[in-house]
């Protein structure tokens, strides 16, 4: 079990999930998950991802109920945020288990090295920096602003 998270690792989660958020009022499909959400993997691992995602056609797939609990369901999309408890490496072996239990698409947000990592099945990680970083199916649309994110690991 992690211990709660730190200032700037709560405040980058906050940020991160409020864009999330904010991007899925405009259309109102599919799921958004923060981090306290866990999810029950094909693999029979449960991960929590700081950010998450899954689509409309997705949980058409699911059961009554399934999102009760851990689901058992990969997310279609998660974000995960390197924190002061975290590695790198730690966190990219942890992108590809998301990769390899499904999901479409990962970023790795690296705030000390201000870039993302993206990770899409069957590619290697695409090292992103800049101000933000854009979605693609299945978030085609989202834009997470780096720049904000950024704002909370200022001093």
């Amino acid at each position: 079990m992690h211990p709660p998270a730190g200032g700037w690792t709560s405040g980058g989660n906050f940020e991160i999930n409020r864009q999330l958020g904010a991007w899925w009022i405009t259309h109102e499909r599919g799921k958004a998950f923060d981090s306290s959400g866990g999810f029950s993997l094909p693999d029979g691992s449960i991960l929590s991802p700081d950010a998450s995602y899954l689509t409309e056609k997705h949980l058409k797939t699911l059961p009554k109920g399934a999102l009760r609990g851990f689901p058992k369901v990969c997310p279609d999309f998660v974000i995960e945020l390197l924190s002061d408890s975290d590695t790198v490496e730690e966190l990219k072996k942890k992108m590809m288990d998301w990769i390899s239990n499904g999901a479409l698409l990962a970023w790795l947000v690296d705030p000390s090295e201000r870039q993302v990592f993206v990770y899409r099945p069957g590619q290697q990680p695409e090292r992103v920096t800049g101000r933000k970083v854009s979605g693609e199916c299945p978030v085609e649309g989202f834009e997470l602003n780096l720049a904000r994110v950024w704002k909370w690991y200022e001093e």
